[in-house]
């Protein structure tokens, strides 16, 4: 019977060996088989082949197997098969990770606003405003943090017209101190007081004026306790500093930890004895010799001097602008007032910008939080020299005097931390000067 021999499903063709066939029984074995493979190749059918039995059949749907047969048995031809592509190597990966770190740093960012103490005279010229005024616009853009405005001039009048300017611009929560009572100084009436105050007459008379030695130490001490540095910019008499420096070692180990640089408005290195800040009366004279000499050697000391903002022909200038497009901003109304004052030093590109220049380098020179801004200045070694009546002569050269009236002080160029502001020589476009003063001034203008 057939349904007793072998047979293997194609499909739906049966391939059937009987054993019974007479022909079978005079080949051999070997032939038998050879027969066989040569049927099965001429089938031309395709796909696997499945043994009949008795009582059950192989399923290629995926249904169950029998316990008798092995899985690997039935596999069937392989697929195509996806190979994810390996990780980079570990050193590539971490290259990966520090180029994404890298260019995050550079598109974002972060720096803390580096600490600031402005100490102004505010009285008689209207560069002190174009100054106050970059210092604010510095504070609003993240590159400062203004802890606190000193006077130096010892007039009622003087830390309100700071106060009004100070609200105009948006800093109502930056404190002012009063010229020291320990080292006042008495000046003459200022040109635009009255004007400023006029912008906030009841604000002003309701704010408190510290005595600027303690807002100074009160500044110090909270820096200290905060791990900060802080940078102090004097553009007017130096008498709130020696009082500081003067008064106690308390005030002189403070300003001597948290202090980095201390940048002066003052000096003169062609007319000795004629500085303004330096040399208004003796008080200020002695003021100025005694800071000079006794500013700890951990502090820079970094002079900026008329010498920093002359020019061939004339002088870096500022604050034009600002009278053309917006005559009722309280830096426009400080010039008017101070052009009517002093006719002659009326310009229609501002005043000669001694204190302007001055803040501006140091809101921007090494302080990361500046960014790329550039001031295109540099520092040159700098010596001081004062005589018996306390004038005082500065020099970028070591050079003894003829007359032998004049002292070198201690805390010069060898010290290494006295050095003087200055432009870089190889760039003289002073008109780029000019517009970097002008846009920070005008910054400050209101819609």
């Amino acid at each position: 019977m057939v349904a007793h021999n072998p047979a293997f499903v194609k499909g739906d063709f049966i391939l059937i060996f009987p054993s019974e066939l007479g022909i079978m029984h005079s080949m051999k074995k070997r032939s038998v088989l050879f027969i066989c493979i040569l049927l099965l190749l001429l089938s031309g059918c395709s796909g696997p082949l499945k043994p009949l039995t008795d009582g059950f059949s192989f399923r290629d749907d995926g249904g169950e197997l029998p316990d008798a047969v092995s899985p690997t048995a039935l596999t069937s031809a392989p697929t195509e098969i996806f190979i994810p592509e390996p990780d980079p190597t570990p050193e590539i990966r971490e290259e990966v990770e520090e180029n994404e770190i890298y260019r995050y740093t550079e598109e974002e960012p972060v720096y803390e606003p580096m600490w600031v103490i402005l100490d102004m005279d505010y009285f008689s010229d209207v560069d002190d405003v174009c100054a106050l005024r970059i210092a604010d616009m510095m504070h609003r853009e993240g590159i400062i943090s203004l802890r606190a405005v000193m006077a130096s001039s010892d007039d009622p009048r003087c830390p309100k017209a700071i106060r009004a300017q100070l609200l105009y611009d948006g800093l109502s929560e930056v404190p002012i101190g009063k010229n020291t009572e320990r080292d006042p100084v008495p000046v003459s009436d200022s040109p635009y007081w009255e004007d400023l105050i006029s912008f906030y007459p009841s604000e002003v008379e309701d704010t408190s004026y510290p005595d600027a030695y303690d807002l100074y130490l009160s500044v110090l001490e909270e820096a200290s306790s905060e791990g900060k540095k802080v940078r102090v910019i004097t553009t007017g008499f130096l008498n709130n500093l020696a009082a500081l420096l003067s008064d106690t070692e308390y005030g002189r180990e403070l300003f001597r930890n948290n202090v980095d640089d201390l940048y002066i408005t003052g000096g003169e290195l062609s007319d000795p004895g004629h500085d303004f800040n330096f040399c208004y009366n003796r008080a200020t004279k002695n003021a100025a010799n005694y800071v000079c000499d006794h500013v700890p050697p951990e502090v820079r000391t970094i002079y900026s001097t008329y010498y920093s903002v002359e020019r061939k022909g004339g002088w870096i200038r500022c604050g034009g602008p600002i009278r053309e497009y917006a005559p009722s901003d309280p830096v426009a109304v400080a010039f008017e007032d101070y052009f009517r004052y002093a006719p002659h030093m009326a310009h229609a590109s501002g005043q000669i910008a001694w204190d302007p220049f001055c803040v501006w380098c140091a809101c921007l020179n090494d302080n990361p939080a500046a960014g790329k801004r550039t001031t295109h200045t540099y520092l040159q070694p700098l010596y001081m020299y004062i005589d018996p009546s306390g004038a005082n002569y500065l020099s970028t050269e070591r050079e003894p005097r003829n007359d032998n009236t004049w002292v070198l002080l201690r805390h010069s160029a060898e010290s290494g931390h006295w050095s003087l502001l200055y432009r870089f020589s190889g760039f003289d476009d002073f008109s780029w000067y000019e517009d970097q003063l002008n846009y920070w001034i005008n910054l400050g203008i209101r819609p």
